[in-house]
């Protein structure tokens, strides 16, 4: 029961956190001194063109942010250079973003 709640609480805060309409997500980290990110992409539902796909970006500081809507079928997150690549597979789109 204490995991389920931990769990329920971790989506939640999630899904709080939500995103912004900053074209460069990066922007509204709080801790700029952070250079060290990780990248979760959930690829949507698959098959269905509902435009589902996100991406979670969490800093070393823990802070979270989340891009939603990103496209159906996230096919794969790429750093190369500071630039972050989003391959969108069904919406047959490529995201870049500045990282740095």
């Amino acid at each position: 029961m204490f995991k389920m709640k931990n769990m329920v609480l971790i989506i939640v805060v999630l899904f709080i956190s939500g995103c912004s309409d900053s074209s460069n997500p990066f922007s509204n980290i709080e801790d700029g001194t952070s250079n060290s990110y990780t990248f979760i992409a959930c690829e949507g539902s698959f098959l269905d063109s509902n435009n589902n796909g996100s991406l979670y970006i969490l800093n070393e500081s823990g802070v979270i942010e989340v891009l939603e809507g990103l496209g159906d079928g996230i096919q794969s997150v790429e750093v190369y250079q500071n630039q972050l690549y989003v391959l969108i597979n069904n919406s047959q789109k490529i995201l870049i973003y500045d990282i740095s």
